[in-house]
Parts: structure tokens; sequence; C-alpha cells
């Protein structure tokens, strides 16, 4: 059934599928052995999927080879076997190669660069993951028309203006289910507005105030402007700019702010509430949701005082509860024997919280028998404990709380390949009785993945999915069941992101062994820059050799986010210690973060700009004057070393970069006062052609890769870069103040003429002028911009533009 389903009914699978073969010789089958029906029954479906698959397959995917028959199997020692298995392990290799070759170049044919709409592409992924949890969190919403009546009335501006709302509640009231469904109501209220919508601590970039706070003000700012504001990456700056860049977004439409869960960020950021705003400009509307018990909630009631509207979700009735838990019942097991359905139904009565009757929902999944009894506790904490001594049951104690504090250790979860090279470390989930020893690791992973599937959020991390919890309340209920494990977990996870988990791990562990260095190739180990030094913090208690090793710095920039180290920073500055140094890159980073966030490689080429008054600097100096890495520098470095340093001739004479248009290997630059045209190789930094001898050459147009126009003083001439000759020189003169031109297409070009009144058109193989045509009135011609493809010309008159 499985060769069907994946290899037979899929074209491009079967693509992708070899088959090894094995034809004994030298069997003599005993006359004597009569077979049963069963037998008969699978020699006759093997022998029709033997059928199927040659139909199916290519013929050079299936490896026929034939070994003589022996007692007891294959025996290395044997020749003849020793000979089959080299020949197998040829072929395997040889064909496996080269569909994995294919794999890769399909792939790399298919791969285009996606759009990311005008913005930063960690802003979109961002927005993609909160728009999609939203949508999702939206379709589990209850039943609570009341309040979201109220939250309508205060988005449409008729209660409460100028006022934040703050909608709190008992944990697993349901306050993220409700805002998402607020948020999509939001736009059949006000068909107009924009909604910025954030669930707090789902992803990386909503895991911190700072974090929240600057994916809002970059969105809001392109509400407002179209364009990205770049400001200092700090709760004081985002808290001082936020309330402007509002107020001007609010003037064109309605902006609805919606933050759930606003207590549940981390506290490798800001914890507290200064940064909320105690008024708010007419057309800006703020919702936040925050838990009952939580501090937060009496801080923000503190600072926000009468400017602010709280609203407590009301309990369930019991009616309502009883209706979402046999919907919930019927979804999770689509039939349910009478005894367990009356037995949940009563435990209503006791506690009407969403969570406790998703819990208890789904708890009665998980039993077949109808003897069974579920055991109600009226409470989400206590049930959620029930459910959990129930799977340490089903799937073992000691290996259930190992994956649930590996899980919970980690800083933005685990993804599955993760998780098994975890777990298969473990003697616990090892087996001689299987095709491989771990191999009790993965079968116990997906039970354990099925069994808590409704509580389990798979999230977008950098290049991959990492597995988390959906909500903080199952999450805590966790921490607080094991915490005498996390310490392990933060161990083990420090073990695997250092690759020394497998350093003793015998032959029988080869498959799963990973040498986590920094970078692959051309590729950074993402996951290892990202968790390394959480693990090391709470193993250590202090992460400080990352943070004064430059090179480190460097990868987990380019690799994950400056921003990420500015969050290891904040759990340093707890320890106490390197303060000053601490403070200086602090500092440095949050100024450059925007820089950095867009290209990390810039990292050295901006501490050549910053001052030396700490010892961290100066136990980088050397490498912040000699980078490791292509930066670019400052020419004069008088600040730095305090000697003068000028720039050389190479530096001082080029006054044009252009690019090729469709080879990125190389670019050309001109040199006017040297009268130069050079072609540079990017990847060595040195001249690869150098024409001499070039008149004055003021600008330069690429028309291909090798042939380019150059504006020499008044003149358009032609040349060719892979010759250096001279092909042609375009007939007349350029005006001396406007010398105006592109390209039309690759054998014309477009300039203004010499009086400014006109616009020729000019071939470049001949030279000779082709058309000429008049732009309206009798006025001169300010300026001349041809569009990229060549089809329009844009002209100013009198700043009046015409095309």
């Amino acid at each position: 059934q499985e060769v069907h389903n994946t290899v037979l009914m899929s074209g491009e699978m079967a693509r992708r599928c070899l088959w090894l073969c094995r034809v004994f010789t030298h069997q003599a089958e005993d006359p004597k052995v009569v077979r049963s029906p069963g037998e008969a029954e699978l020699k006759r479906r093997l022998e029709t999927l033997q059928k199927a698959l040659k139909n199916q397959l290519c013929e050079h995917h299936i490896m026929r080879l034939t070994v003589k028959w022996q007692e007891g199997g294959l025996n290395t020692d044997n020749p003849e076997h020793a000979q089959y298995v080299a020949e197998v392990t040829a072929n395997l290799t040889k064909l496996l190669s080269a569909t994995i070759d294919c794999i890769i170049e399909e792939d790399q044919a298919k791969t285009v660069i996606k759009s990311s709409q005008g913005i930063e592409s960690d802003l979109l992924q961002e927005l993609l993951i909160q728009t999609h949890f939203t949508q999702k969190a939206a379709q589990c919403s209850v039943n609570r028309e009341a309040t979201l009546r109220e939250i309508k009335s205060y988005a449409m501006g008729e209660t409460s203006v100028s006022k934040i709302m703050v909608v709190h509640g008992v944990v697993g009231c349901g306050k993220t289910t409700l805002l998402a469904r607020a948020a999509q109501c939001c736009h059949s209220w006000q068909p107009d507005c924009a909604v910025v919508v954030r669930a707090a601590n789902i992803s990386s970039q909503s895991s911190t105030i700072e974090q929240l706070l600057r994916t809002i003000t970059l969105q809001c700012s392109v509400i407002s402007t179209g364009t990205q504001v770049w400001l200092k990456h700090n709760v004081d700056t985002y808290s001082e700019n936020l309330p402007r860049i509002l107020a001007t977004a609010s003037l064109q439409r309605t902006i609805i702010i919606i933050i759930d869960g606003i207590d549940q960020v981390q506290d490798y950021g800001t914890v507290g509430c200064d940064w909320l705003p105690t008024s708010l400009p007419p057309n800006v509307k703020m919702i936040l949701s925050v838990t009952e018990s939580s501090p937060l909630l009496q801080k923000i009631k503190s600072r926000l005082g009468p400017s602010g509207v709280f609203i407590k979700i009301p309990d369930l009735d019991k009616a309502e509860a009883e209706s979402i838990l046999l919907t919930s019942v019927m979804e999770y097991n689509h039939s349910v024997n009478s005894h367990v359905q009356d037995c949940v139904v009563a435990s209503v009565k006791a506690c009407t919280l969403p969570l406790y009757v998703k819990v208890l929902a789904w708890q009665t999944s998980w039993w077949c028998e109808t003897e069974h009894n579920i055991e109600p506790q009226g409470d989400v904490d206590k049930q959620l404990s029930v459910m959990l001594s129930q799977l340490e049951e089903k799937l073992g104690k000691e290996q259930v709380s190992l994956a649930m504090a590996l899980l919970t250790s980690a800083k933005y979860g685990l993804t599955d390949s993760e998780m098994l090279d975890l777990l298969a470390s473990l003697d616990v989930f090892h087996s001689e009785d299987t095709y491989v020893v771990w191999a009790p690791a993965c079968l116990f992973w997906a039970r354990f993945n099925k069994h808590l599937s409704p509580f389990f959020q798979w999230t977008p991390v950098l290049n991959t999915c990492a597995l988390q919890w959906r909500t903080m309340a199952v999450r805590s209920t966790i921490v607080n069941r094991y915490k005498d494990r996390l310490g392990a977990g933060h161990r083990m996870l420090l073990q695997y992101f250092k690759g020394e988990m497998w350093q003793k791990a015998g032959d029988g562990f080869v498959a799963r062994h990973l040498n986590q260095k920094n970078k692959f190739g051309k590729c950074y180990n993402s996951r290892k820059l990202e968790e390394l030094p959480y693990q090391e913090f709470h193993v250590y208690g202090s992460l400080w050799g990352y943070l004064e090793d430059d090179s480190w710095l460097f990868n987990k920039i380019c690799g994950a986010s400056v921003y990420q180290i500015l969050e290891d920073i904040s759990m340093e500055q707890k320890t106490g210690e390197h303060k000053d140094d601490l403070l200086w890159l602090k500092d440095f980073l949050e100024e450059s973060s925007r820089s950095l966030a867009y290209d990390g490689r810039q990292l050295y080429s901006l501490l050549h700009e910053m001052s030396s008054a700490v010892d961290l600097y100066n136990r980088w100096k050397s490498v912040i004057l000699n980078p490791p890495v292509l930066s670019l520098v400052a020419v004069s470095r008088e600040e730095i070393t305090g000697e003068g340093n000028e720039a050389s001739d190479t530096q001082r004479c080029l006054d044009m970069i252009i690019r090729l248009p469709k080879n990125p290997n190389f670019v050309v630059t001109i040199a006017t006062d040297k009268e130069e045209i050079s072609v540079w190789d990017t990847h060595t930094c040195s001249r690869v052609r150098t024409l001499r001898g070039i008149t004055q050459p003021i600008n330069l147009e690429m028309i291909d890769d090798s042939r380019c126009v150059v504006l020499c003083k008044r003149e358009l001439r032609t040349y060719n870069l892979n010759t250096g000759t001279l092909l042609t020189k375009l007939k007349g003169v350029m005006n001396q103040k406007m010398p105006y031109f592109g390209l039309h297409d690759a054998n014309h070009l477009v300039a203004l003429s010499r009086n400014r009144m006109y616009v020729n058109l000019m071939n470049l193989d001949s030279g000779d002028l082709v058309t000429t045509f008049k732009a309206g009135e009798d006025r001169f011609l300010n300026s001349l911009l041809v569009s990229g493809d060549g089809r329009f010309v844009f002209m100013f008159v009198n700043h009046h533009m015409a095309s």
C-alpha cells in the first residue's frame, strides 16, 4: 500500500525512486513444500507489484543484481557476496548522486526571488506569520457578542476617543481568539481602516517589546509614507517616535493596533509598559490583552489611569460551554459513547473556560475503550496535569519528561530533525529489536506529536519551521510540572548545538551525526547561531564568550539577526559584569541595527566609525583596521590610528562605477582626470582591462555585457570593452550643461539635442541621426529620462513633464 500511494500514484515520486531487485541463483525450490493460501496470496501480490513497478519506473532506475544463495543470508567473507555488496554500493552511489543532482538543478530552475512587496523581507515574513496565526485563532472563537460589541463601538470611534482599550481575563478564557475575531471584523466595521495585529511571542520578531514596537513602527510608517523609517532600536526611541508616525498615518485613514498577550513577552527584552502613550491621536485605536493575574495589568492601570478603557471577559454560561464541548468532542472523535459524553458534559458545570473545554474534549480522543473513565477536574491546570499523567502512562514517564524538557528549554522551539537527533542520543529511546538502534525515538516522536497536536504550532524560524507550544497557559503548566528536568534539557541542547553529542557515539549513529559548524559552504547554521548563546547562559549563567568574539558576532548578524545579539546582551547584563563593554556594544548595535539588518557584512565598516573608549574595541582594533572580509572603509583613518593615511591614487580617481547588465562578476569604472575606462573583477578586486586615452569620459551606459556608450566631453562614442576598440562616433555634439541621453534598445540611443529643443534618435551602429522630434511647445527642455525598457522618454519643461 505504501509503494502504491507514494510511487505508483505520483509520477514525481516515481522519477526519484530506485528499485534494488536482488535475484538469488542456485536456489532450488523444495517440491515437497506446500504453500498455505496466505503465502500464495502474498506471492501473487508481490508479483503484481513487481509488474507495476517495471511499467512505472525508468529502466535505468531498476538495479537487477544476481547473487548466489547461501543459508543464513549475505556473508561478506564469501568473495562472491563481497563482490555483490561492492556492486550494490557503486550502483547506488552513482544513481543516488545523479538523482540528487537532478533534484537540485530542477529546484534551482524553479527558484524565483519572491517579491517582498516593497518592504523588508523580514517584516513581510512577520506580517505573514501574524496573519496566519490570527486567521487560525479566529476560527476557534467562541460566542462573545457582548464584548465584541464593546470593541466595535471603540474601533468605530463611538466611545472612548483617544483612549487605549485593555481586554483582560483569566488564563484560558479566550482573549486571543476574541481579538483575532475582532481583527477580522475591523474591515467590515471600517472598510478603509488599516489593522496592525500582533500576537506576542509567536515568532522571533514578536518575542520582546523592542521587536513588537519595531515591526509596528515600520508597518505604520509604510502605511503613512510608503517608506520604512530608520530608528535606533530601543524602547525609548520607538515610544518617542511612534505617536508622531501614528498621527501622520491617521490623517489618511483610521489605524487600529491590536496586541494580544502583551504580558507574554520574554524577559531578554524590556519588561514593562512605560512605552505606552497616555493618549492617542483621534483617528488611532489601540487594543491590548493581558492576563488577569499578571503584575503588568496593575502597572498598565497605574500608567493609563482614566485614559484607559478596561474590559474584563465574562465567563461563558453553561449552555455555551456545553455546546462548545460537544462540538469539540465530535470534531476530535467523530463519534463517542454516551457514558463519556455524559461525563464530560457534567464537568462544565464547574469550569466553563474555553481552554478547559478544549483539553477535556481532546482527552476523549485518546481512549477508544468504553470502560475507561474520563476524570474531569473542573480546573484548567489540574485537567492539563491529568492529561499529562495519562500521556506518561501511554508513552512512558521518563520518555515524556525528557521530550517536554527539551522542547520547553529551546529558545524558539525545535525542528523535527533536531528533536529526533536529541531523542536518538538517549539510551531510553534505544532498542536492539529494531532495524536501527534509535528507531524507537522516531516512533515515540510521531506518537508524541499526535497526542498533543492541538497544543502545538509550527512556526517559521529563519529558513525552517520549529515546533512550539501554542499557548503560554499550556507552556506554563509544562514548565511547572517538569521544572526539575529543564536544567538537563538546557545541557543537552548546549551539547547538541556545540556538536559534542555524537563524539562518543558508535557506528549505529553515523546517519544522525551533524557537525555543528557556524557555516556550511555559503549557508549559515542559523539554528546554532540562534540557540547556542541562550543555552550557554542558562547552563553557565554567562554568554560573554560569544559577545567578545567579533567573528561570532559577524556570523550571527549575517546568519540570524542583529536583534538577537541585542537580546543576548540583555541577558548578559543581568550578570553585572563587563558593564562598559556591554553598554558600548549595545549602543553601537542599536544605532546600526537597520544597516546591519539590511546587510550584516557591513559590521567592520560601521565599527570603523566608533570611538575607542572601551577595552572591547581595543581588543578588536587590529581586526577593525584589517577586516577579515571585504569591507567598504573610510578613505581617511586619522580618527582611528592618529596618523595621516592618504587615499591611494585608485581611490581618488574613480568617478563612476557601473555594473554589467547580465554578468555579476565584473564592474566598469570611469576615471575622468586620468582619461581611463577600466573593467574590474569583483571577486579578486583587480583590474582585468583598461582603456586609456579616452577623451574626458564623463558618463557611461552599458549596451550589453561588452559594448558601452561613453560621453566624451560633448561627444557620444561606442566602445567594445572586450577588444578595447572604438566602434562608432555618433554625429553631432551634446549640450554642454545638459548632456542627457539614454538607451532605446540595443541599436538605438535617445539624446537631448544641442539646443535643448529637440530629442534625437541615433543609430548606435552607424552613428547617424534616425529621427528627431519636438516635445510640444517652443520651450527649452530641462531634463530627459529614459525608462529602463527604453519604451518611454520623460522630459521636463519649466517644471512640467511631458512623455
